[in-house]
């Protein structure tokens, strides 16, 4: 293992900094390079999952604190909803209307990306006042008169869909199996105390996504366009008489990636963007080239001894 570390490690600053050892590069086998790419994404997935990782955790952990802070607010501390299994009741009068928090409601209204991206809203686009109505006389005319998110009524649970669509679902649907008993405020906190408890996973869970995603994207769409640099590489040779076969074109420009992807891994680091539209290809392209035409030089030195 130490031994592919320092290999991978010689290649890596030899790809970076001599545009003469590209020459060796075509003298070895196309697994050399092979191995070396696969190395290089791994090293360079790995550490754009730990920056990224640490930069989105917190960020992810805030809103999983806001969403739970605002969970909270929705249940009403004094309300108790038993059933047998077959009906529902409340200890509140009927209609009970639980209102929408008024700081959640001015945050969403003031919100416009949060407004456009509500799932439920009323036929003018406007997300209700209240979350749920309990109303056993209730009917689908109500939804509109309560303006509410859900009524439950003796049957059914009624709900909003988006731009004022009603969708009904059948009470019958939520009390298969035994659902008996009751809830609470404590039980319904209880519940949001355990979805807390998942912040534990999230840097883990953003990581392995993170991850895996990057890993992807390396073994199909750089690859793809590791085959188009080559294929570039491999006409500019053409047109130079330098006379590379495709895949010497290719294999120096996955070699030639090395430059470009690590100022691309130092930008991430020091949370720089490079105001450069294209610069990462360009890059890619001009190490190519000037690896194309070093190539050239030592074959014709060659052909004259």
């Amino acid at each position: 293992m130490v031994y592919k570390i320092r290999a991978f490690l010689y290649v890596y600053f030899k790809s970076l900094t001599s545009i003469t050892y590209y020459k060796e590069v075509l003298d070895t086998s196309p697994q050399f390079t092979n191995k070396y790419y696969i190395m290089l994404a791994l090293v360079s997935s790995v550490i754009m999952t730990i920056v990224s990782t640490i930069g989105s955790t917190p960020a992810v952990n805030s809103a999983i604190d806001s969403m739970i802070s605002y969970a909270r607010e929705l249940y009403p501390s004094d309300l108790i909803i038993e059933s047998d299994g077959q009906n529902w009741t409340i200890n509140k009068p009927e209609p009970f209307i639980v209102a929408m928090p008024q700081d959640i409601l001015e945050k969403i209204k003031s919100s416009k990306e949060i407004s456009e991206s509500m799932p439920a809203t009323d036929i003018n686009g406007e997300f209700p006042k209240n979350i749920i109505v309990f109303d056993h006389k209730g009917t689908i005319g109500d939804m509109e008169k309560f303006d509410t998110l859900m009524l439950i009524n003796e049957k059914n649970l009624i709900s909003l869909g988006d731009k004022g669509v009603i969708n009904t679902m059948p009470l019958s649907e939520y009390f298969k199996g035994d659902i008996s008993g009751k809830i609470t405020s404590e039980d319904y906190n209880s519940v949001l105390d355990k979805i807390a408890q998942t912040k534990a996973w999230v840097p883990g869970a953003i990581s392995v996504f993170i991850f895996m995603a990057l890993v992807i994207y390396s073994f199909t769409i750089r690859l793809l366009y590791l085959l188009f640099v080559g294929l570039i590489l491999w006409v500019f040779s053409k047109l130079s008489s330098a006379q590379l076969k495709f895949w010497e074109g290719f294999r120096l420009g996955v070699h030639a990636i090395t430059l470009p992807l690590t100022v691309q891994l130092v930008s991430v680091l020091a949370g720089v963007q490079i105001p450069i539209i294209g610069w990462f290809i360009f890059t890619n392209l001009f190490i190519g080239t000037l690896a194309v035409i070093k190539i050239k030089e030592a074959r014709n030195t060659q052909s004259k001894i």
